[in-house]
């Protein structure tokens, strides 16, 4: 079969839509005869007529082809003909299901097919069956359910449940209005999910009406479709937890808000809080739609007969002021009544939603014509509106400009400020609560609210500390003197007239207001320079006026121009990022950055901005258990005071020993740092009549010291040597510098000095030196070695040490020692003198002391004087053999050491076998 065309589109055209029907039990079976044909039953019942179709649907294939006819007769099955039809026409899935849908559409219509078929339950158990035709009613359906053993008592309920189906799937109209037209009555059937504005405009286009008609229409669908809870008055978006979709409150003509909301709840598993929050916002929504009252009031006063007044309802909608003024004249109440009666009326009216909480008069310009006329607005806030979200809305309605948008932002919100529907202030903030959730402490300051009272009501609720609600305090009235909340700062200068007030809010010219407030209280002239200074000195605390202004001379790079300018720091501001701001303004380079840097961290540590250092302590204090802190050193200070200023500022007791402790730690950080001297005194030279001032800072150069302080006082020569030396002896004594300096390579090419001071014990320290670093303890054992000799060479310690007998008693021994270097004998003899020894034991201890001399290899055992022929002529030296040497070895290096040939070595080996003999083995 050759292909069709695709349907195009289909042409309903009801050719007989009364026909004939079937009578019950006649079997009609026919075909239709071809021209001058007899038509017969086949074996039926003979018919004297071709029956008429119910309906025919005339289809067009095309322009160029005649539209093809799709008759239904009585009896059809339309689904099977329809898909005999579409398989002989070849029709797409899309075309045969408009054509089943149409002709099953006008099967209905021409009562051949039901509309619906219902199966309705019986009260005693079981269904009945109904089938529902096009032109069925009411009596019809009854007597319909009556036929299919429906009881007689049931079946006015039944019906009723049938028509609600019916209105439920769209087969019967929702309401049916009559409406007149041009002096006719016309019905206008809605049904469900109709669009009543589509209704009435479809209405309109049919018959013509001109726009106050269909205005009337489309108010009076509305309203209908609204009392016959087709549609519902209010419906309200909400959110229930765990649901996830959609869903609405609806409330239907009828409904009470109380008991919909209960229902709604219950089916939906709502639970009290969120039940009671609907509850809340529903009546809200009818408010304002005027489906309840928004206002009730039943005064708590009683009429002029003693009797109590009835409840006062007013209206979404209504006039207010009528509705109050009839309430006073009805039941003669006061002035001061009335007053009370419209302030309730009113504060329920902006509580719904109903009355503005905020109505704000202007007159807008156009953003379009220039020059044209301002044109009046009033801008409202509802309880519920967001204020920033109802400008930008009323801001787009009015087109306003961005400038007039935040114009009109300011002004808002100064304005409901103003009549506390905003806060003027909101300050948040967290303590850490260890491992746990930290606390928060959250305020909303308001106009009129004492910002003090108010967080320290917020920190009590939320439980904090003392030490937390203070600092929360002190956090709140900051924000709020920055805010302009409160003044930065007060004063009341000394006057004859009372005791006036200055007050001075950030951002105000402090030195402008100070000058006019001299000038409207006739300050004389000491009083204003004391005002003028100390408002000077607040405003700067106040972060109001900078607390240092340096003078900058910049030279902008390519022209080469001097341009003056001024780096201002205020307080609190960190002093490095903004010198970085300040350079990056200007383009300076890394070289001109870093002298503005050292120029400026100059000026504010002289001026004692920044502190010269902070010292951290934790020291134990006498019934206080441990005191902790941070002292900061400013220029200028000495340890105790600026340990004294912190006491006094945290309100700590310095008695039982807490300020001396705290002074101690200051001090030696001082020291270390190079901020406090270690060493500050009078030096006493030959030939001076005055003493020299010494001041030694840590890792300051004697040598250099001493030049310098030898040039202030015309030292030279001796005198000069003199005055170093006696700083160094008594920089060492005082331990401000070190006795001994030893490098230590401790591998990596990183090398440390190890610092040993005047009264060390060295085994010790050079085992804590180590120790802190790492050493294992052959290394350690070779630094105490290592350090042992470089103290011995440079006569700090002794190299031997004898406890001598120097008379009786548990104390009468002393102790002998010799330093390197040192005569056995002018070391005996000045021991022996300093202790009144008796001259006879001289010989005893010079024994004593030079057998433990060479016992312990502080002096050579043997020492001989050795005339050597060197390439360069003949040498005078000395072999020294010390207990324990091998004489070979130490023979070898003696040569070596005097680079002689060791063929000298058997000469020398028999010269020392002469003069030690058995010393030397063969």
């Amino acid at each position: 079969m050759a292909e069709v065309p695709k349907l195009i589109f289909l042409i309903f055209t009801i050719c007989n839509v009364s026909g004939a029907q079937p009578t019950s039990g006649e079997n009609v079976g026919f075909e239709i005869a071809k021209s001058g044909d007899q038509v017969q039953a086949s074996g039926q019942t003979e018919l004297n007529h071709v029956r008429e179709p119910l309906f025919t649907i005339h289809l067009n294939f095309g322009a160029d082809r005649e539209p093809v006819p799709f008759p239904v007769y009585p009896g059809e099955d339309v689904r099977e003909k329809v898909s005999s039809f579409s398989a002989q026409y070849n029709l797409s899935a899309d075309d045969r299901d408009k054509l089943l849908q149409a002709a099953l559409q006008h099967t209905q219509r021409a009562g051949a097919l039901p509309l619906k078929k219902l199966r309705l339950p019986l009260e005693g158990g079981g269904d009945v069956y109904l089938d529902v035709y096009e032109g069925d009613t009411r009596a019809s359906l009854e007597e319909k359910l009556l036929g299919a053993g429906a009881p007689a008592a049931e079946t006015a309920g039944l019906v009723r449940k049938a028509l609600r189906v019916l209105r439920e799937d769209a087969v019967i109209p929702w309401f049916i209005t009559n409406v007149q037209v041009r002096g006719e009555d016309i019905e206008i059937p809605v049904f469900k999910g109709d669009d009543t504005d589509a209704v009435a405009r479809r209405f309109v286009e049919m018959h013509g009406l001109g726009d106050e008609e269909t205005a009337f229409l489309r108010k009076h669908l509305g309203r209908e479709a609204s009392k016959h809870r087709m549609v519902p008055l209010m419906r309200i978006p909400i959110s229930v937890p765990g649901d996830q979709g959609d869903m609405h409150f609806e409330l239907f003509h009828g409904d009470q808000v109380r008991d919909r909301v209960e229902a709604f709840s219950r089916e939906n598993g709502l639970g009290s809080s969120a039940s009671a929050s609907l509850l809340e916002h529903a009546t809200r929504f009818a408010a304002q739609a005027g489906l309840v009252p928004f206002a009730r009031v039943t005064p708590s006063f009683q009429d002029a007969q003693g009797k109590q007044l009835p409840e006062l309802q007013v209206w979404a909608g209504s006039n207010i002021s009528e509705a109050v003024r009839d309430y006073v004249d009805d039941h003669m109440l006061t002035p001061e009544q009335e007053r009370d009666v419209a302030e309730a009326v009113t504060s329920q009216g902006k509580g719904a939603g109903v009355l503005p909480l905020l109505s704000i008069g202007l007159q807008i310009e156009s953003s379009v014509e220039d020059g044209a006329a301002a044109v009046p607005a009033t801008f409202q806030l509802f309880e519920g509106d967001e204020l920033s979200r109802a400008v930008d809305v009323f801001s787009e309605r009015l087109n306003l400009t961005a400038e007039g948008h935040e114009a009109l932002l300011a002004r808002v919100t100064l304005a409901a400020q103003a009549e506390r529907l905003i806060p003027v202030l909101k300050v948040s903030t967290e303590f850490p609560r260890g491992d746990g959730e930290p606390a928060t402490v959250a305020v909303a300051i308001f106009n009129g609210d004492d910002p003090a009272t108010t967080a320290a009501a917020a920190a009590s609720a939320a439980g904090v500390t003392e030490a937390e609600a203070s600092r929360f305090a002190s956090l709140v009235l900051k924000r709020a003197r920055q805010e302009r909340l409160l003044p930065a700062f007060r004063l009341r200068p000394p006057s004859e007239r009372g005791e006036p007030v200055f007050e001075a809010y950030v951002g105000d010219n402090v030195t402008e207001l100070a000058e006019s407030f001299c000038d409207t209280h006739r300050l004389g002239p000491k009083e204003r320079q004391l005002l003028l200074d100390s408002a000077l000195l607040q405003a700067k605390e106040a972060g109001m006026e900078p607390v240092l202004t340096v003078p900058v001379r910049i030279q902008m790079p390519g022209s080469g121009a001097l341009l003056d300018r001024e780096l201002e720091l205020y307080k609190d501001e960190d002093l490095r990022s903004k010198i970085r701001e300040f350079g990056l303004a200007f383009e300076l380079g890394d070289e001109s950055l870093r002298k503005l840097e050292g120029h400026v961290i100059e000026r504010a540590l002289s001026e004692g901005l920044l502190p010269v250092m902070s010292v951290p302590f934790d020291v134990p204090a006498e019934g206080a258990g441990q005191l902790a802190g941070e002292v900061d050193v400013f220029r200028g200070d000495s340890a105790e005071t600026a340990a004294r200023r912190l006491f006094s500022r945290l309100g700590w007791d310095p008695a039982g020993g807490r300020l001396e402790a705290v002074t101690r730690v200051v001090e030696d950080a001082g020291k270390s740092r190079g901020v406090f001297p270690v060493l500050e005194r009078n030096i006493s030279v030959s030939g001076l009549t005055e003493p020299v001032p010494a001041v030694l800072f840590k890792g300051t150069n004697i040598t250099s010291l001493a030049d310098e302080l030898a040039q202030r006082h015309g030292l030279t020569g001796p005198a000069r040597a003199e005055l170093e030396d006696s700083i160094r002896s008594l920089a060492v004594r005082e331990r401000a510098v070190p006795m001994l300096v030893i490098p230590v390579s401790l591998g990596e090419d990183r090398t440390e000095q190890l610092s040993l001071f005047l009264g060390d014990n060295l085994t010790h320290a050079v085992r804590e030196w180590g120790q802190q670093r790492g050493l294992t303890e052959d290394e350690l054992a070779q630094l105490q070695s290592s350090a042992m000799r470089r103290a011995q060479a440079s006569r700090l310690i002794p190299v031997l040490s004898l406890m001598v007998r120097v008379g009786g008693g548990p104390n009468g021994e002393a102790r002998l020692s010799m330093y390197q270097g040192d005569n056995v004998t002018a070391t005996v003899r000045a021991f022996m003198e300093r202790h009144g020894i008796d001259p006879s034991r001289e010989q005893e201890l010079v024994g004593m002391m030079h057998g433990a001399a060479v016992d312990n290899r502080v002096l050579p055992e043997h020492e001989l004087p050795i005339r050597l022929e060197t390439p360069s002529g003949a040498l005078d030296s000395v072999f020294a053999l010390f207990r324990g040497d091998d004489p070979r070895e130490q023979a070898e290096r003696f040569l070596e050491r005097h680079s002689v040939s060791k063929a000298a070595l058997p000469d020398l080996l028999s010269f020392l076998q002469q003069r030690l003999p058995g010393a030397i083995r063969s």
